[in-house]
């Protein structure tokens, strides 16, 4: 039987790689303290909102600890720039923790968004040896 052509079927397609790529990721799409779905803000909505899941900060599984045992870094300022995101991460309220609301300067924006995600993303090749950046950057 011939499927049907809708307009969501795009749309629809697009979450089955996403949700596959994510599972390929170790991230578990039944996890709620991992995964947000349609995500709502005062500025618009995201289908998927990844929480950080890197571990408890009291037992030294966080990602200032691996930031801090890597040797692969160029010059420490760009560790202590991931370092720096990770704890706006955590101190920005309703990111990762309850944050801190009196350190909030004003609503996150899609831009403040993307920028994270790119940044994140661009980390990608410090953190992990098999993450191909060139891949990933798509050059």
């Amino acid at each position: 039987m011939k499927s049907k052509t809708s307009s969501h079927q795009p749309e629809a397609f697009s979450r089955i790689l996403i949700d596959r790529a994510l599972s390929d990721s170790e991230w578990d799409l039944l996890d709620t303290q991992q995964i947000h779905f349609e995500f709502h803000t005062p500025t618009g909505r995201a289908d998927y909102l990844l929480m950080c899941t890197l571990g408890n900060p009291t037992t030294g599984n966080t990602l200032t600890v691996l930031a801090n045992s890597l040797t692969c870094w160029p010059h420490d300022k760009v560790r202590e720039s991931l370092v720096n995101l990770y704890h706006f991460c955590c101190d920005y309220p309703g990111i990762r923790h309850g944050g801190t609301p009196a350190n909030k300067r004003r609503e996150l924006t899609a831009i403040d968004s993307t920028l994270v995600c790119l940044l994140l993303l661009g980390f990608a090749g410090y953190l992990s040896p098999s993450v191909d950046e060139r891949s990933v950057l798509g050059v």
